[in-house]
């Protein structure tokens, strides 16, 4: 009987409203997270609003949305590496205390997310993903230095997961940049340099 409707045209139809409704619900989970897709020819690609991305991720629910579209391959790779800085820098920016225990398991939660999108080998993150993710964690560390609340040291100590984060990608960040040669390496071994410098200075 259903291979009847397929061989009828109404299968294909099916499948057409089908796509229409994948389409649109994954539109609307890319939407909670501020993130646009240009889909035409010639597009730009990912587009991501910073403002709304901010304000889903400053919820318990919104970080474990993220964690979950994540963990469950729902968010295209392409979608979870561009968001990738943003997120980390949302993450950092905060107080490991803010909204209290239900916003600190949602942050480990969503750093363990992260880890396994900078630990995956294929699709793997560019080297660009690598680069503004660790220029994102030394802005926010130069911002709290400047404002005399302990730099790197603010906002690394006392949380093991922020840290497993930042060592998952220096080590990706090695694998996929180190032996690269050329100019992708050298900027690497210069922002991996910086970043030591500063996280040693803060913990001395």
């Amino acid at each position: 009987c259903f291979l009847q409707l397929g061989g009828g045209g109404g299968g294909g139809e099916m499948e057409e409203d089908l796509a229409r409704d994948v389409k649109d619900n994954l539109d609307a989970l890319h939407s909670s997270l501020g993130i646009t897709l240009n889909r035409e020819e010639g597009g730009a690609g990912v587009k991501v609003d910073s403002m709304v991305l901010s304000s889903t991720l400053s919820l318990p629910k919104g970080r474990i949305l993220c964690a979950r579209l994540m963990e469950g391959g729902i968010l295209p790779h392409p979608s979870a590496c561009e968001i990738l800085a943003a997120v980390v820098g949302n993450v950092f920016r905060s107080s490991y205390q803010d909204g209290g225990s239900a916003m600190a398991m949602a942050e480990d939660r969503l750093l363990r997310a992260l880890m396994g999108l900078v630990q995956t080998v294929q699709p793997s993150l560019q080297p660009r993903n690598v680069f503004v993710c660790l220029d994102v964690v030394m802005a926010i560390g130069k911002e709290e230095a400047a404002k005399k609340k302990g730099g790197m040291k603010m906002i690394l100590t006392n949380n093991r997961v922020r840290m497993e984060f930042l060592h998952s990608v220096l080590s990706r960040g090695n694998m996929i940049c180190g032996g690269s040669g050329g100019e992708i390496e050298s900027v690497w071994r210069s922002k991996e340099q910086e970043f030591m410098i500063m996280l040693s200075t803060a913990m001395t």
